[in-house]
């Protein structure tokens, strides 16, 4: 779920939030267990991020979050809203491995550059599924700049 604020901007108005469904990945949380890179603790958390367009009232809201795919590993998922979050893309698979490879992309982070380039990086087990339990990990980083 994504809190957006609708009276943010009104000063004399107090501060709330609507919920918004987007990004809902209903085994994501069941995912991170005695298997995951990071069993005693965080595997990552969603990021949302926003850039301002020239069109009035117009802005874009991104939201970067692990999906889990399979029961064996999660991935990254990127969703756009182009109307302030009011509606969501479907989910994109970021990372380019096969799907069910049992490798884990996790501990996600996202930024908007000043140009509107996305910017993604994680940390990512796909080289290392040989390996007992699959938790060593390597950082990679994708961009897009297809807002």
């Amino acid at each position: 779920e994504i809190w957006r604020s609708e009276s943010v901007r009104v000063p004399e108005r107090l501060l709330w939030f609507l919920v918004r469904e987007c990004c809902y990945c209903p085994d994501a949380a069941t995912a991170a267990g005695a298997t995951s890179p990071n069993p005693g603790g965080l595997l990552g958390q969603s990021w949302v991020a926003g850039a301002y367009t020239s069109k009035p009232l117009q802005a874009l809201v991104y939201v970067l979050r692990h999906c889990e795919y399979s029961t064996s590993n999660l991935d990254l998922t990127f969703y756009r809203s182009p109307d302030r979050g009011v509606t969501w893309s479907g989910p994109i698979r970021v990372n380019d491995d096969a799907l069910n490879n049992g490798a884990w992309q996790w501990f996600e982070m996202m930024s908007v550059a000043p140009n509107g380039r996305i910017d993604v990086v994680w940390n990512d087990t796909r080289n290392n599924l040989d390996a007992p339990g699959a938790t060593l990990s390597e950082v990679y980083y994708a961009f897009s700049t297809d807002t």
